[in-house]
């Protein structure tokens, strides 16, 4: 029985300490990064587009898919390959401390973790630890498992195959199954002549999944039932946002008691619109400060 949930985004890989080549951007930070580092494809979009990913990245996604969903695939295959570059390095991380602490019960599948972010760095801190990672539970409750409502980077399409010459846009979509592969695979994917991309949600606020449909679908609906299910719920680096309501409805209406770590004024926004009777606790607004305190509440 699952007894504690973790949630982790952008701002704790952001803040997670050591990682190599560099920290993950947050979101405001992401276009430039990509724009700079694919210059054929993110760099190569129209400014007007640019200008409004440069502005926020969801909004220009939305503006993106308006003028061409054609380019998701490439894209999506260039930021894929962008955030499977990122690993722990030599010096112990905030993620690995996290897990160290609650390796007893992330291996009995009492701990369930999940994380929005595309990249593997939750991953890597518990296969550092020996645990082996279980993406895609039947039931909840198995060990080591961790849930990725918006897809990952690592997640391609399992015997399904397309050339790099075809294009499709948005009104098409794969719901086959889905297999989580290296980080290497990643970039060799991205360096071949295919033409789908990593299961990864669109960045932009619906989420719009387009590759490995169904079986982010079912992740989502496994995390729900981590939420009904969790007695706590601890929440690292994510920013409530109202259209993923996929992820804060089930929050609002939970009886867990939920802990964060992250900007106090929008926790204290969320809580006081959607969580006034809730048992809710601010710890810190950085993953270093806090993480002590909440591994403690959650043993």
């Amino acid at each position: 029985m699952v007894q504690n949930l973790i949630l982790v985004g952008a701002g704790a890989s952001y803040g997670a300490g050591d990682i190599v080549p560099n920290q993950p951007p947050l979101g405001g930070g992401l276009f430039a990064e990509l724009e700079s580092t694919f210059p054929n494809t993110w760099g190569a979009l129209p400014e007007h587009i640019k200008n409004e990913f440069r502005t926020d990245f969801e909004e220009g996604m939305v503006a993106l898919s308006e003028f061409n969903s054609k380019l998701h695939a490439p894209l999506y295959q260039a930021m894929g390959a962008y955030f499977a570059q990122f690993s722990i390095g030599s010096e112990t991380t905030q993620y690995e401390i996290l897990v160290d602490s609650l390796s007893d019960s992330l291996a009995d599948g009492e701990t369930v973790l999940s994380s929005l972010n595309y990249e593997c760095l939750l991953e890597e801190a518990m296969s550092d630890f020996g645990h082996k990672i279980n993406y895609f539970p039947d039931e909840l409750g198995e060990a080591a498992t961790v849930l990725k409502p918006h897809g990952s980077c690592n997640f391609l399409s399992q015997n399904l195959t397309a050339q790099g010459d075809i294009q499709f846009s948005e009104g098409v979509s794969f719901s086959g199954g889905v297999e989580a592969v290296s980080r290497k695979e990643v970039i060799q994917y991205h360096r071949g002549n295919n033409a789908l991309y990593p299961a990864m949600a669109l960045f932009r606020p619906d989420k719009y999944t387009q590759v490995g449909t169904s079986v982010i679908q079912s992740i989502q609906g496994k995390w729900k039932e981590a939420v009904q299910q969790s007695d706590k719920v601890g929440i690292i680096g994510v920013n409530p946002r109202p259209s993923d309501d996929h992820l804060w409805e089930p929050l609002s209406n939970t009886d867990a008691e939920i802990f964060y770590i992250g900007g106090e004024d929008s926790f204290d926004r969320w809580t006081r619109n959607h969580r006034d009777s809730g048992m809710n606790t601010f710890i810190s607004n950085r993953f270093h400060e806090g993480v002590s305190e909440l591994t403690d509440e959650l043993q």
